[in-house]
């Protein structure tokens, strides 16, 4: 669709309005847009985001729920297995009681014929009288539900395993991780400009309430192109049913539409268009999701197949931590993603935004998404980077599908040729010389063609224009996982160095060279690099023409302190790490250090991460260009950091939740493996405490559960709410579990190894801490939507 037709049928489309009565006020109409949240394939998945909306609103008195609100009720095992408020069963038709499984289970055997995934496999395990904790929704997580599971463990046979069940098609969203695009719906142009747009119709009374007694007389304008989806088999412009049952209209996305209802003597009507909002979402681990799997890994629990369906009779201790490890090195049992490669995630805080506007409605939300864990602006922005996990499918792909924005540009362009971008991201050496050479930006170094549309000048021939764009950048410029390396380990160790910006004669760079060296070229190319990526966004994208910017940055907080608001002890509490070796692994020493050589460490961490990486990014959204120049003003959002403080990654309230018989967390000071395992021994916990304690269980499993300090397969629960609002290297190991080909062999716990200390899951936000962060992401995205388009 060209930009003209685009502006046309949007000024010709408006938002969902309820009408009032002809007659008498008692009647009205109400309009929901199905799949609202274009992003997933089925509408099932978005109504039980707005069930729980609805019965969160039902049960509080009509207030909404936040995103944090709504992430704490689905994790609630309480909320899915009891009846919904009765007013939230008869806006879904049922005039007795009803649960959320029973609902999402009907909804989705109506999209695809089956229950959705786990809850599929939850369902069959419990007919079978097998214990199926470990697969509840609320255990799994909500995003687990968008996933397939096979059903019994000869499924899992690699001679005769159903590939369909792997396949990136069959994960229940629009992106497809093979092609690495937004086509597992149907085509690209139909997901970025869609033709239609279902509607559900309501027949509520004067309270908001839906009307269920009675025949309900539908009719809509046949003039309009729209027509009755449900009731099925109806070709008229007029449909009588019991006001109860579901009645769904395909409106035209450029039309709005006129709804007639009749029920007895009453009369109402309403028009109805939808306006459909673009949210592209752009940047590193901070908005993939990382650390938070939409199916965590599956971990060993007993070889008992009466007891563990996917038991396989092999050792489910690791020989060297005594703990947990995964059922098995094969795919199905790791950790899965909506993009593995990237460690993207349904838990991250740009789609939690996105989902939430969908739900408050009225509109649609169509949401394109690259964030990839490890990016940085050069390698995943402007040129291809592979992201945490390697992938053959991503790898075989030409370079202008592995970088950011080169992709964006491919879907939302009429025509791109990505024949320019480069095969490999530049070479410290190469953006240095560049910079020094003035040859650093599009048009020197750096192809204009691969940044710009086919035939095209820069800022035009896109389908359509982005309403919002969500970014966060910068953390791996700068160094992010090498500053906790050298935060729990020392300086210097994996490439590990401290973040010091000064010069060579001060005296901490006397005890830090190579940290400040390290600090000092990489905050040189860091500037250019933004400056890259504005000009860029300033120029060769298109917006919704609002009066405002649409882009919104991200800022990183960082949470160091205790539940006390101290800053975390030195210690190893929630670290206990190997390292697989060839000759077998062995333990190394990981602690939290406060102090290398006279630096505080966590002190000069936090120091550089807010008058350095977070002023940049708060200096890249203002208007002030800094050459006294102007440009569009873009927001960067801070005000979740407050909220991080007290919930650090040491943060515990496992005493308390105890009743004060655990000792308190985190233990102080460096303690050895052996130490470690004696303080573990001597716990046991229960209830909420287990989701609060820093260690990693261990022990000799069995169906009636010797782990300590709890059982690591059926009490641990990924997605509860917690104290801290950052994954521990411990907590990493329940959720991601990677096993590398080295650790495959020995069976070390894989993701326990400094090599991965970052990359995969550790100390990054939590689900909850995310949906915390979306919130108010959410405040400035409403403020920027409500203006009207000009």
């Amino acid at each position: 669709m060209s930009m003209t037709r685009f502006a046309a049928s949007l000024a010709l489309a408006v938002s969902i309005c309820t009408g009032w009565a002809l007659q008498a006020k008692a009647l009205s109409i109400s309009t929901e847009v199905e799949r609202g949240f274009r992003f997933f394939k089925y509408n099932s998945d978005f109504e039980l985001q707005r069930l729980a909306y609805k019965d969160f609103q039902n049960s509080h008195g009509g207030e909404k729920p936040t995103i944090a609100q709504l992430d704490e009720l689905l994790a609630n095992v309480h909320w899915w297995f009891n009846p919904v408020h009765a007013r939230t069963a008869a806006w879904y038709g049922h005039s007795n009681a009803v649960r959320p499984i029973q609902l999402l289970a009907d909804w989705r055997k109506a999209d695809v014929g089956r229950p959705a995934g786990y809850l599929e496999l939850s369902l069959k395990l419990k007919s079978m009288r097998m214990v199926d904790w470990e697969y509840s929704p609320a255990r799994m997580g909500w995003a687990s539900l968008l996933f397939p599971a096979h059903q019994s463990p000869s499924d899992l046979d690699p001679r005769k395993i159903d590939e369909r069940l792997m396949s990136a098609s069959a994960v229940a969203v629009c992106w497809d991780r093979a092609r690495q695009s937004h086509t597992n719906c149907g085509s690209l142009d139909d997901y970025i400009n869609p033709k239609s747009h279902a509607v559900f119709v309501r027949a509520i009374d004067a309270d908001g309430g839906r009307i269920l007694a009675g025949e309900c007389s539908w009719e809509i304008d046949p003039a309009s192109g729209a027509r009755f989806e449900q009731p099925k088999d109806v070709a008229g412009a007029e449909v009588k049913a019991r006001c109860s049952d579901q009645v769904l209209v395909t409106v035209p996305a450029d039309k709005t539409v006129v709804v007639k209802l009749q029920t007895g003597s009453e009369q109402a009507e309403s028009s109805v268009g939808v306006d459909d909002q673009l949210i592209v979402g752009l940047g590193d681990s901070f908005s993939s999701g990382e650390g938070n799997p939409d199916v965590p890994a599956k971990l060993a629990w007993t070889s008992d197949q009466q007891q563990d369906w996917a038991a396989d009779g092999t050792a489910i201790v690791d020989e060297v931590t005594n703990g947990p490890i995964r059922k098995a090195p094969g795919d199905y049992f790791a950790a899965q993603w909506i993009d593995r490669s990237c460690h993207r995630s349904a838990y991250s805080h740009q789609l939690r935004t996105a989902l939430q506007l969908a739900l408050e409605g009225p509109s649609a939300v169509t949401f394109l998404d690259y964030a990839c864990s490890g990016a940085q602006v050069n390698a995943g922005l402007f040129q291809p980077f592979q992201g945490p996990e390697f992938t053959s499918t991503k790898t075989a792909l030409p370079p202008a599908q592995q970088a950011q924005l080169p992709l964006l540009l491919a879907e939302l362009c009429e025509t791109y040729d990505g024949g320019e971008v480069r095969s490999s991201a530049f070479s410290r050496a190469d953006e240095m010389n560049a910079i020094a050479s003035g040859r650093y930006r599009l048009g020197g170094v750096i192809a204009d063609k691969a940044y710009r549309c086919a035939n095209q000048p820069a800022g035009q021939g896109f389908r359509r224009p982005i309403d919002l764009l969500y970014v966060s950048i910068g953390g791996n410029d700068l160094g992010f996982s090498s500053w906790i390396t050298a935060a729990i380990t020392r300086e210097g160790l994996n490439g590990a160095f401290l973040p010091i910006l000064k010069e060579d004669d001060d005296s901490d760079c006397a005890n830090h060279k190579s940290s400040c060296k390290e600090t000092r070229d990489r905050w040189k190319i860091f500037g250019a690099r933004l400056a890259l990526l504005r000009n860029f966004v300033d120029h060769r994208l298109a917006f919704s023409a609002r009066g405002v910017a649409p882009v919104l940055l991200f800022t990183y907080p960082l949470p160091v302190q205790d539940s006390n608001g101290e800053l975390c002890p030195e210690g190893n509490s929630g670290m206990t790490v190997f390292a697989g070796r060839l000759g077998g692994p062995e333990p190394v020493k990981v602690c939290l250090t406060r102090n290398q050589k006279g630096l505080p460490t966590l002190e000069t961490t936090i120091d550089f991460a807010e008058s350095h990486l977070n002023k940049a990014i708060t200096d890249l959204a203002q208007p002030d260009d800094g050459h006294g120049g102007t440009r569009a003003a873009w927001q960067a959002i801070t005000a979740y950091k407050s909220k991080f403080d007290k919930r650090g990654f040491c943060a515990s309230e496992v005493r308390k939740l105890s009743d004060e018989t655990a000792p308190a967390e985190p233990f102080v000071g460096c303690k050895k493996a052996r130490e470690v395992a004696r303080l573990v021994a001597a716990l046991s916990l229960h209830g909420p405490a287990i989701q609060e304690t820093l260690h990693l269980p261990s022990g000799m499993p069995s169906p009636t559960g010797n782990w300590r300090p709890f059982d690591a397969v059926l009490d641990y629960l990924p997605y509860a709410h917690r104290t801290r609002l950052l994954r521990t290297m411990n907590e990493a190991d329940f959720l991601v579990n990677d096993l590398s080909s080295l650790a495959q062999g020995n069976k070390a716990s894989g993701v326990l190894s400094l090599k991965d200390t970052a990359t995969f899951g550790a100390f990054h936000p939590t689900a909850e801490a995310n949906a915390i962060i979306a919130d108010d992401f959410l405040v400035s995205s409403r403020e920027i939507l409500s203006k009207p388009r000009q």
